[in-house]
């Protein structure tokens, strides 16, 4: 490889799926992604409550909930919230 070629590998721009890496690789340092607990803890269980007499409802974990909403949302950057 040239010295040329090394330069473009290191100036390329990330790709969605490699930025979308950082922010979830950077989420235990990130104090931005528990804001919303306490409101995704509040809706999982009004659901669980609706839910509970359902047959083979199984209750939901408001964690995974979480993890669910964050990965498809990008994380917080995505959401524009501040620090």
């Amino acid at each position: 490889m040239t010295a040329h070629q090394g330069s473009l590998a290191t100036t390329r721009a990330k790709t969605g799926y490699e930025l979308w890496q950082d922010t979830i690789d950077g989420a235990r340092e990130d104090s931005r992604w528990n804001g919303y607990d306490c409101d995704i803890q509040l809706i999982v269980a009004q659901y669980n409550r609706h839910l509970l007499g359902t047959a083979g409802f199984i209750q939901l974990d408001w964690r995974l909930i979480k993890a669910m909403v964050w990965t498809e949302s990008g994380g917080p950057e995505k959401q524009g919230m501040a620090q």
